[in-house]
């Protein structure tokens, strides 16, 4: 286990962390047919549908059907079932030449501003119940990352790894949140200080807004390099983002309010549709689980503190906007919850459970374009999700 200590942003964190190992999002077969790789998860309800067959589905690319060559329901690490019928057309009968990688390649994100026993138990699930000897994993804490490789876990027990996460998480947590809560108290000393006058005062507190605002960037490059990384790390990409609701506290009075809400709100550099198409092609699947509790607590927002003239602004509307479309392009989820848990164990079960399908363009053309997939459960109103499209080269 490594640890490389840094500030650095959530972003960047990410890109640094990644190993460079390319893991391609098609499966080719000895004909040397370009086969596009689709992750697929069913559900009815909340309840994984297991009991499909390849005649069951449909894909579409760009509106147009396509001829699905090979299905397989992977359950953890496990391929339960194979489905590769033959076709009269002979580019369309290839023989297989390797079963679907099923290695995981896990990534956990914890941007969090204070230590959470129910993450405290997330850690512990995960390492007793979904990590396997042979996975790879990463964690990115708000103060440095930890990768880990397998000859670790000959040396120690899954539980001792997680006693450890669980102790440097919490010190980087601490750490990391320094500046915010310095920041935060700072803007309170100037509101309740008389000796600073209305114009000062009100300057004085935009610049600690902004630099709150800033602590955490999302933009177009940093997205990109994220994606170009996760998409060449080797076997399953599947990531989890713990990312907890960020507030601070700001004066209340109607001539200033609206003023210091519109800084505090984070600018996001992307294009929507930029980056759906960008992480579909990455292949990853992304999970972000959204942690609604606030920590304003410690910093004694009271009801006599509001009646002084300060009151909360949300930062993180733009950063679960980012996240969510992430997880929409993956064919990921995302959860909003109080409860860090419950909703961890949510993800990754659907995340465990899912089906691989495999088919052939009609029409395939290297142009660099994006193309489109929607898969479809023949005759049914299952709730489908898959990545939304490849860029093809």
């Amino acid at each position: 286990m490594t640890l490389r200590d840094s500030k650095t942003p959530l972003l960047a964190a990410l890109c640094a962390a990644l190993v460079l190992t390319l893991y391609a999002q098609e499966l080719h077969y000895e004909t040397g047919v370009i086969n596009i790789e689709v992750p697929v998860r069913v559900f009815d309800g909340d309840r994984f549908v297991d009991n499909l067959t390849i005649n069951d589905f449909e894909v579409f690319e760009n509106g147009k059907p396509q001829k699905i060559v090979a299905l397989y329901l992977i359950r953890k690490t496990e391929v339960q079932k194979e489905e590769a019928p033959r076709f009269t057309e002979a580019k369309l009968a290839p023989k297989i030449k390797s079963v679907p990688e099923t290695l995981r390649n896990f990534l956990l994100i914890f941007e969090l501003l204070e230590p959470m026993p129910k993450v405290n138990e997330a850690i512990d699930y995960f390492f007793r119940d979904v990590f396997y000897k042979g996975d790879q994993v990463t964690i990115v804490s708000p103060k440095g990352m930890y990768r880990f490789r397998q000859e670790l876990f000959d040396q120690m027990r899954p539980a001792e790894v997680a006693g450890q996460i669980k102790r440097n998480l919490r010190k980087d947590i601490l750490a990391g949140a320094t500046d915010y809560r310095h920041l935060i108290q700072d803007i309170k000393d100037i509101e309740k200080n008389p000796d600073i006058d209305g114009e000062l005062k009100g300057r004085l507190i935009m610049n600690d807004v902004r630099e709150l605002r800033d602590r955490v960037t999302i933009n177009d490059q940093g997205i990109r390099r994220l994606a170009q990384a996760l998409k060449a790390q080797e076997g399953r990409k599947i990531v989890f983002v713990f990312y907890e609701k960020e507030d601070i506290v700001i004066p209340t009075s109607k001539e200033a309010y609206s003023e210091y809400d519109l800084e505090a709100r984070r600018p996001i550099d992307y294009n929507v549709k930029d980056i759906e198409k960008i992480f579909a092609d990455a292949s990853i699947t992304v999970n972000f689980i959204f942690l609604t509790s606030s920590t304003t607590s410690e910093f004694d927002i009271t009801d006599q503190r509001r009646d002084e003239g300060l009151g909360l602004a949300d930062l993180s509307n733009s950063i679960f906007g980012a996240f969510r479309e992430m997880s929409e392009a993956s064919g990921g989820m995302t959860e909003s919850s109080s409860n860090a848990l419950a909703a961890f164990k949510k993800t990754v079960m659907a995340s465990e459970n899912y089906y691989l399908l495999y088919y052939v363009p009609s029409e395939y053309k290297a142009d660099g374009k994006f193309k489109e997939i929607k898969v479809t459960v023949k005759g049914k109103h299952y709730q489908v999700s898959n990545r939304s499209g490849y860029i093809a080269r």
